[in-house]
């Protein structure tokens, strides 16, 4: 009888441990599938914002009534809260463009210490409990330090009489975790960061849906739902996990987990004393080659406009046509996600296979895309929608000038 019941109390728990492995399985392909879709809602919401964008920015260039300037800039930062949106989306979705570098996380939490007290108020008691000094963890700092203050933020909404919040650091060991095949967690060292309050807590059902995008426990008008799902999308994205442990009544605990780094902490970049002087605009010739009709309309106008002269193409076939017919520009301007087989950044390796030294700018309501992933075109810039005509200009010439910069060298 006792081999009996030990051999059905080892079939249950491995029933139990594989129900826990199918939830958390479909648990997985149920974000992925709306990250996906999230950042394809994002993609298609950028290229409509920069309709907007470009024709307010035209119109308010072109009046002189104070009243109509001031209802322009006033659309034009409803605009730009629609940006912030769809960056929130694409964070989800992992579709942002990261940085990532060996940092301090500790030095990273010294740093931010004074904001971090002035973001929770005088009634919420702070304590930093860091571990080991030297190590180092690889993430992206702007949007790790985002992520903490987003946390932070969350923890005193839900402190609304006051307690405590402490942000801890230590090293952390995960095994290897499937992310519904496409994204897995790779086992091994981690620097976990877990930011723990003693507010009001959660329940069970509202802890499972804690990190899944516009969900929110608070009133109408004051979460958008998207801050959670953007830490939860960073950190995927980062190779990373995020978890959520909380006790109604009790508090919250969130830990972040970040790949481990034995770099040194980056430095940055030495900046050069000899700036290359602004080439003229006019005259330089554009190929623009963009699917959306109104946006590559509006791009045309706003290029001439600056100065330049604006070729455009609504495909990369159908601007490979007209570079095989002769066509010479300065600069090749491209959407990346576009109709008839051929992205941007195909376009842009037939491009640079047929002519190595031209000049190619790669725009994206996509902002994850990244030029590293297409081979030999490392190098090449991403402006992101929506974009101002400075943004434009600048990118442009940019292009330019590392073009001249290799021809020199």
């Amino acid at each position: 009888m006792r081999e009996l019941a030990d051999a059905n109390a080892k079939l249950v728990a491995v029933m139990a441990e594989r129900e826990q492995a199918e939830a958390m399985l479909r648990r997985a392909q149920k974000m992925e599938a709306v990250g996906q879709l999230t950042a394809g809602l994002a993609h298609d919401f950028n290229n409509l914002l920069s309709v907007l964008d470009g024709n307010l920015e035209l119109f308010r260039a072109r009046t002189g009534d104070t009243w109509l300037k001031r209802r322009v800039e006033g659309a034009q930062r409803a605009v730009a809260r629609g940006a912030l949106l769809t960056r929130q989306l694409l964070a989800f979705g992992r579709r942002q463009s990261l940085r990532p570098q060996p940092i301090s996380v500790n030095a990273l939490l010294l740093d931010m210490e004074p904001l971090l007290r002035s973001c929770i108020g005088d009634g919420i008691r702070l304590t930093l409990a860091l571990g080991a000094e030297a190590a180092m963890c690889l993430a992206d700092s702007g949007e790790l330090q985002a992520a903490i203050l987003n946390l932070a933020t969350n923890a005193k909404d839900a402190m609304p009489e006051g307690g405590a919040l402490t942000i801890a650091t230590e090293d952390a060991e995960l095994e290897e975790q499937p992310d519904d095949g496409t994204d897995p967690i790779s086992g091994g060292r981690y620097r976990s960061i877990i930011v723990s309050d003693t507010g009001h807590g959660m329940a069970p059902e509202i802890r499972e849906r804690a990190f899944d995008p516009f969900f929110t426990t608070k009133d109408i008008g004051k979460g958008s739902g998207l801050g959670l799902s953007r830490v939860y999308g960073f950190m995927r994205q980062s190779g990373g996990q995020a978890t959520i442990e909380s006790t109604p009544g009790v508090g919250t605990s969130i830990r972040l987990y970040l790949p481990s780094s034995e770099a040194p902490a980056a430095t940055p970049e030495p900046q050069s004393a000899i700036q290359a002087p602004q080439s003229p605009l006019l005259g330089r010739r554009i190929l623009v080659v963009e699917d959306d009709q109104d946006v590559r309309e509006l791009v045309v106008e706003v290029l001439e406009g600056l100065g330049y002269a604006a070729i455009a193409a609504e495909s990369g076939p159908g601007a490979l046509n007209l570079l095989n017919r002769g066509l010479t520009v300065d600069v090749v301007l491209s959407d990346v996600l576009m109709p008839d087989g051929m992205s941007g950044f195909q376009l842009a390796r037939e491009i640079r296979r047929r002519l190595p030294h031209q000049a190619i700018v790669l725009t994206s309501g996509m902002t994850g895309i990244a030029g590293a992933a297409v081979d030999g075109i490392q190098d090449l810039p991403i402006l992101h929608k929506p974009y101002s005509c400075d943004n434009l200009s600048q990118a442009i010439e940019s292009a330019l000038r590392k073009v001249n910069w290799r021809l020199a060298e």
